[in-house]
């Protein structure tokens, strides 16, 4: 990861080829490589260099640091890290189960997109699963019900009430039918029980 960072100029063209990486002044990567530079108390030298198998503490360390990263630079760095680009989460399912909760519970400014996404999808599946098990109702029995089932109108109701995923989703997942027959539902639903009663109330004969 730290890599990816580090060519990131160089991917994206804000370098010339004949320029170095540590030319770009936007980047912690100058301090790693240069031994004349005092380095900040945050910057882990010993663990980036370490994982290349340099000895940080050594002169020169930096010098080979850098020319290890120019000879990365001129490979195949798309194929390379085709893995980081193409999701929010590198890693394995209990991983991404875990940031999942992280991302649900402190939802904020800093998460974007995908993983505003994903955590909406997981939550809304932990409230379909519980309402399955809570009636002893199966997946299939779910799918056999008619798209306006009762049960199911409750959970659509639940879900759009609970978590940020779409009708569209929810229609889906629920097996009632097209986006725009769920939202008709919904908006019966909404103006049957925000209707007032019409229930008169007795009279007393006085």
């Amino acid at each position: 990861m730290c890599d990816y960072v580090h060519l990131n100029p160089a991917r994206a063209g804000l370098l010339r080829p004949e320029e170095p990486l540590q030319s770009y002044r936007w980047s912690s990567y100058p301090l790693y490589v240069s031994e004349s530079v005092p380095k900040p108390a945050w910057l882990r030298v010993d663990r980036l260099l370490g994982e290349w198998g340099l000895l940080w503490d050594h002169p020169g360390a930096g010098r080979q640091f850098a020319a290890l990263m120019e000879a990365r630079r001129q490979g195949e760095l798309d194929e390379e890290f085709k893995p980081v680009q193409q999701g929010w989460c590198l890693g394995g399912e209990s991983f991404r189960a875990e940031m999942l909760r992280y991302v649900q519970e402190h939802r904020g400014k800093w998460h974007y997109g995908a993983e505003l996404w994903e955590s909406a999808q997981a939550k809304a599946e932990q409230v379909v699963a519980q309402a399955l098990r809570s009636e002893s109702i199966s997946e299939e029995q779910l799918a056999r019900w008619r798209k306006n089932h009762p049960f199911k109108l409750k959970l659509a109701v639940r879900l759009r009430g609970e978590t940020t995923v779409s009708v569209e989703w929810i229609a889906r997942r629920l097996t009632m039918g097209t986006r725009g027959h769920l939202a008709n539902l919904l908006y019966q639903d909404g103006q049957t029980r925000h209707q007032p009663s019409t229930t008169r109330q007795p009279t007393l004969n006085l």
